[in-house]
């Protein structure tokens, strides 16, 4: 199995980009997309879901840490039968290890794969059931971890991995970074972001032509340097993910990221598709609100995502942290082939399809009207063609 180690001197973007492919033939046309929406969900133990509802996902995700977990992949093949085109992906958080997952007792015999603070003691984020900081410059752990992903991979007969990171960069800022128990050494800040980038190299080597999807697009641009990190990412990866599109599911329904955070989304969202790698975007809502105000969002981030999305490389994913399913019925709207791109007129977006037309009004406190529809702040509707 390949191996990576971290060498000194700064990655530069010429020194990690593959080179240049040879001339060839014009790649063909890409085929017409009538069904535009393509959707995700997690499978977690004891959330039971039917096949009716599973049947209707492009892309299941899983989580592989406890004997609990692991008891669930046997479903992998029955969720192929229910959609033979479905992408089943295991999770899997390389820069970060609990110490209640299934393989916790062989991490724990190398004291060595740990980041220390300067006391000697390892570094663990959050609190309750947070994780340990890694050192993903040692070979023998980055060895360790791709090993165990490939093994799960090809036990169970995922297609891929939907790695949960690695972040780009550490902070000791609690503001807006997980609280840590200690202080992460400063010469640890100023070498992670080759950390990060060698982990992700070593893991695309390792799992060869399997996806390789990280969750690596911040939801909002103050938590890190997204036009740096994703660029370097992008080679390595078939896609990325942002957690906390148009509605975060760790915030309130009373909250709402701001029209310019909205804006800065949506230039994440087409910077990943002009790459062409997949964006796989989670939507949510954090309390349980009443059906109306669950419903508003639940239409506001879909058809916020209806704006670009495009049958190929666009994944939409919604999560209540009430006790509610993550599927709504406009999901499924036949919307037809897309008519074009989406415009902007009066502070409202709109996308035309050939059955449904989208309207999307990002604004936190204006009411803003087009064609006939009137839109209150932070709101969106799905309407007949």
């Amino acid at each position: 199995m390949p191996q990576y180690r971290v060498t000194g001197g700064e990655i530069t973007l010429e020194e990690i980009l593959p080179p240049p492919a040879p001339p060839s033939l014009p790649p063909p046309p890409p085929p017409v997309v009538t069904r535009p929406q393509l959707l995700g969900t997690h499978i977690y133990p004891g959330l039971v879901r039917s096949d009716a509802d599973l049947a209707r996902y492009d892309f299941v995700q899983y989580h592989p840490y406890t004997a609990e977990d692991i008891a669930t992949f046997g479903q992998v093949p029955r969720l192929r039968t229910l959609r033979p085109s479905i992408k089943v992906l295991a999770y899997y958080h390389v820069h970060g290890q609990w110490d209640w997952q299934a393989d916790w007792a062989t991490i724990n015999a190398h004291e060595v794969w740990f980041v220390h603070a300067a006391n000697g003691a390892r570094i663990l984020a959050g609190s309750g059931a947070g994780w340990w900081l890694m050192d993903m410059s040692n070979p023998e752990f980055l060895a360790y971890v791709n090993q165990r992903i490939v093994n799960i991979l090809d036990t169970y007969g995922f297609d891929g991995l939907s790695q949960d990171g690695p972040f780009p960069m550490l902070s000791n800022d609690r503001s807006i970074w997980p609280g840590y128990n200690q202080t992460i050494p400063d010469a640890v800040i100023t070498a992670w972001p080759q950390w990060a980038v060698g982990q992700i190299r070593s893991t695309r080597q390792a799992l060869g032509t399997r996806m390789n999807i990280t969750n690596t697009t911040p939801w909002i641009e103050a938590l890190w340097l997204p036009n740096w990190m994703d660029t370097l990412f992008l080679p390595y990866v078939d896609g990325t993910a942002m957690e906390g599109f148009a509605h975060p599911y760790w915030s309130l329904s009373t909250e709402y990221i701001g029209e310019a955070t909205w804006d800065w989304q949506m230039v994440q969202y087409q910077r990943k598709l002009d790459a062409g790698k997949l964006f796989y975007m989670l939507s949510g809502v954090d309390d349980y609100p009443s059906g109306d105000v669950r419903k508003r969002w639940q239409v506001f981030t879909f058809a916020s995502y209806m704006l670009k999305a495009d049958g190929r490389l666009a994944v939409y994913s919604w999560s209540d942290k009430g006790p509610t399913t993550v599927y709504f019925p406009e999901m499924d709207e036949n919307f037809g082939a897309s008519l074009g791109a989406a415009t902007k007129i009066g502070g409202v977006w709109q996308r035309d399809f050939a059955n449904q037309r989208v309207f999307v009004n990002p604004s936190e406190s204006e009411t803003r009207s087009r064609d006939g529809i009137t839109l209150l702040p932070m709101t969106a509707q799905i309407v007949p063609s």
